[in-house]
């Protein structure tokens, strides 16, 4: 009797270990689907920031191009409005 009992842990100890390796294999599926999923995501952020930056250089590239274009204008006013002053006096 004492070795059937033992046979039957046995069986019992192997059926709960089966159960936890079916169990480890669903959970590190799951594991290596939620890696894909981070990965992913940190690639897509990892875009979208090189395009945050490429737009932060555009937009300083206009800025200055619009302060260049504003001093300009302003020089070729004073100008014009020297030339009319001299004109005036001349």
């Amino acid at each position: 009797m004492r070795v059937f009992e033992l046979e039957n842990s046995v069986q019992a100890k192997v059926a709960e270990v089966d159960a936890i390796k079916t169990d480890l294999t669903a959970v590190t599926a799951e594991l290596e689907e939620m890696k894909e999923v981070l990965n992913d995501a940190v690639a897509e952020r990892d875009d979208i920031q090189g395009d945050v930056d490429g737009w932060r250089q555009r937009c300083s590239d206009l800025e200055k191009a619009v302060q260049a274009e504003r001093t300009k204008f302003e020089d070729e006013r004073r100008d014009g409005l020297l030339t009319r002053e001299a004109q005036k006096i001349g």
